[in-house]
């Protein structure tokens, strides 16, 4: 019908039907182009958009703080072969020595018999790989809970009052005063952990600031930026991967692992070499490139004999008897002319050596300064050993000297100080404030005379352990820590006791005295030393400033069990066999180191130590027939029962007194030596009769009984 119409229409109105219709068609598109172009807009202002996002995403990326972590791996050792000796011509071989001995004639037979065989042909072999498999694994999810709790405003605002006043305090503990000058001072005695070559370069960093207040208070922020926890600990885990690095060959004789390095070692007796070494300038290089040639080695070998003073006989000969040598020494600026008193090893950890520090000069008046006879400030330090250059814990204890430390067994991280004005305190190794955890007191009943020795008595698990302390008061007391740190009881009052060639002139001073007075304190007897025995923790002995050994029990408190012959000198050190629990060793100023079955009233055997007087004795705890002990001279004699006549191996530190002697709590036999310098020296011992022998502890006790037998018959 349409087409008709339009048929029938003019030529005109037709001509202008189809402008009309053709107007009609262009105008969608122009609306079309419309909408291309708005799009096109909007899709430009989209991206520039994500560009700006992008943008600023990039921007937040690089200035975001970047946490970079670094945490210690324990150390890995894949392999630990022991070093094997045999003893030709031996007349009393042991099991050990047999059994190595015959493994090698069946090896040189087979040796032998292989080399004329027709059979026998020498060849490599090619091993195969076995084929890698991969596992998995399926695991339920782990359990999670909602915890929700409600606060208040009022809760919120104390909570961020208290937070603002605690980290105040620690700014006061931390930095001191705000000029650092004569008057700076720490709260409490507490270090701020800032050494003085830090200081002298902030000081020089500081130097051009004009203004003094904004001075001093960017030298307090750069002081609290280093001593805060998080790096401290981290180089604290720097300093140590350094320090194993340098004493690298050390630290695997220390833990025995190494065949061939122990005769690559120096053979000075100090650590100083290894700071020679390190600081000494590097070597020119040759002609062809090559660093130090063999003919400057052998010069500087010639030259470095010609001026060092030749070895004694007496000394050469200990060096070829048995070889000790030093690894290192626990010494920095902070220890350094102190007098090592005591040590003690961890419980826990057997890295971890706890060291006293206390003067004994003055007038004779222990804790006091040599030189002004005022009284001096004691120190504990913790050294670990895999960084022997600076102690993990410092605990200073004002006005007096630290004579006594010991670990506990079952709480590790406690650790027991006795001082010389006669305080014992407990110490938590975990914090780093010098604060006690507790500290006896005069209404508790400490003791009035320097604490000789405190003890951990070990009686097992279920009873826990008790400390005991023992002074020159003359008093042996037990403590207790239920309403602090209270004497319990006093365990043994110590009185002294007449000599029998002296005995007429003693009853006639005592009977001519007139002052009762007198005759009272006559009887005292100041207490120097004690040890329990292992396999029975009741019975203890007890040595004198007179002299005598008591062995004693705690359920009897009025009078010793026994009295043993005494010393001429003080007794400076008893220790108990670790393995026969029917001996106990004693050393004296009278320069004589004794051995004594309980049972007896006389010395067993008396070891010699060359009219020095000897200062602490050691038992080895692998090798029931081995002992060591240090003397005033600095001199170590390392001893074998079944040679009482003269010591197995010898070594002289020299310009020293040695104080105190300890072997580390492992298998490998390391000794360390702590002297008048401050320094605490280790020393390796090197010989298959150091080492642990192939006997459970019931054979080593039964040996050791043998050979003390067949000594004395």
């Amino acid at each position: 019908e349409t087409s008709s119409v339009d048929s029938r229409l003019p030529e005109d109105k037709k001509k202008k039907k189809d402008k009309e219709d053709g107007d009609d068609a262009a105008k969608p598109s122009k609306d079309g182009d419309r909408r291309k172009k708005h799009h096109a807009e909007k899709d430009e202002s989209a991206l520039s958009a994500k560009k700006d996002v992008d943008w600023q995403a990039k921007r937040e990326w690089r200035e975001a703080v970047c946490t970079v972590t670094l945490s210690e791996t324990p150390t890995m050792f894949l392999l630990e072969k022991p070093d094997e000796m045999l003893v030709l011509n031996q007349e009393d071989p042991d099991p050990a020595q047999t059994q190595m001995k015959n493994r090698f004639q069946r090896y040189q037979t087979f040796c032998a018999n292989s080399k004329g065989n027709d059979r026998f042909a020498e060849r490599g072999m090619l091993t195969f790989n076995n084929p890698s498999k991969n596992k998995e694994t399926q695991k339920s999810m782990p359990a999670t809970s909602n915890q929700r709790s409600g606060v208040t405003v009022w809760d919120i605002h104390d909570t961020m009052q208290q937070l603002e006043d605690d980290e105040g305090q620690d700014d006061v503990v931390g930095i001191g005063t705000a000029d650092g000058g004569e008057g700076a001072e720490n709260v409490e005695g507490v270090d701020d952990g800032v050494d003085d070559e830090t200081n002298a370069m902030m000081q020089e960093m500081d130097a051009d600031d004009d203004d003094e207040p904004a001075a001093r208070d960017k030298h307090n922020r750069k002081k609290a930026w280093m001593t805060a926890p998080a790096v401290v600990e981290r180089l604290t885990v720097v300093e140590r991967v350094v320090v194993n690095n340098i004493w690298h060959e050390e630290q695997l004789l220390y833990r025995n692992i190494g065949l061939d390095t122990f005769g690559s070692l120096e053979d000075e007796h100090d650590t100083e070499t290894k700071k020679e070494i390190k600081d000494s300038p590097k070597p020119k290089a040759d002609f062809y490139g090559v660093a130090g040639g063999k003919e400057d080695e052998r010069e500087e070998k010639k030259e470095k004999e010609k001026a060092e003073p030749a070895l004694a006989p007496e000394a050469a000969l200990m060096s070829s008897q048995a070889r000790l040598r030093t690894l290192w020494r626990f010494g920095c600026a902070t220890t350094k002319d102190k007098n090592v008193s005591c040590q003690s090893w961890n419980k826990g950890n057997p890295d971890l050596l706890a060291v006293g520090y206390g003067d004994y000069g003055g007038y004779g008046i222990p804790g006091t300064d040599s030189a002004t006879g005022k009284s001096s400030d004691g120190m504990v330090c913790c050294w670990s050993v895999k960084n022997p250059v600076h102690p993990e814990r410092v605990f200073h204890i004002p006005n007096a000297g630290v004579s006594s430390v010991d670990f506990s067994h079952h709480h590790p991280s406690l650790l027991a100080v006795g001082t010389t004005e006669g305080t014992l305190a407990l110490y938590d190794v975990r914090k780093q404030s010098s604060t006690p955890a507790l500290k006896s007191t005069v209404q508790g009943g400490q003791h009035t005379g320097t604490i000789w020795e405190v003890k951990w008595v070990d009686k097992g698990r279920e009873r826990n352990n008790d400390l005991v302390s023992i002074s020159a008061d003359g008093l042996v007391k037990q403590w207790t820590f239920k309403k602090g740190l209270e004497c319990q009881c006093t365990l043994m009052k110590l009185k002294r006791t007449q000599n029998e060639s002296q005995g007429h002139a003693f009853a006639s001073q005592h009977h001519a005295s007139k002052d009762k007075g007198e005759a009272l304190l006559s009887r005292q007897s100041g207490g120097m030393c004690l040890d329990f025995n292992p396999a029975e923790p009741i019975t203890y002995v007890v040595g004198t400033e007179d002299g005598t050994l008591h062995k004693c029990n705690t359920s009897n408190q009025e009078n010793p069990s026994q009295d043993y012959s005494r010393h001429n000198d003080p007794v400076y050190r008893v220790r108990w066999h670790p393995f026969c629990s029917d001996y106990f060793m004693s050393c004296s100023a009278d320069w004589t180191a004794k051995l004594w079955h309980e049972k007896r009233q006389d010395p067993v055997i008396a070891f010699d130590s060359r009219q020095d007087a000897i200062h602490d004795v050691v038992w080895s705890p692998v090798n029931a027939c081995i002992f060591a002990t240090v003397t005033s001279t600095g001199r170590l004699d390392v001893w074998n029962v079944a040679e009482p006549l003269e010591p197995v191996g010898s070594m002289q530190v020299e310009d020293r007194s040695i104080n105190c002697a300890l072997f580390a709590q492992q298998s490998s036999p390391v000794l360390t030596l702590g002297d008048n310098k401050g320094d605490v020296t280790v020393v390796k011992l090197k010989g298959s009769e150091f080492e642990r022998p192939a006997r459970t502890n019931e054979e080593q006790s039964e040996h050791f009984s043998q050979v003390v037998k067949k000594n004395t018959q």
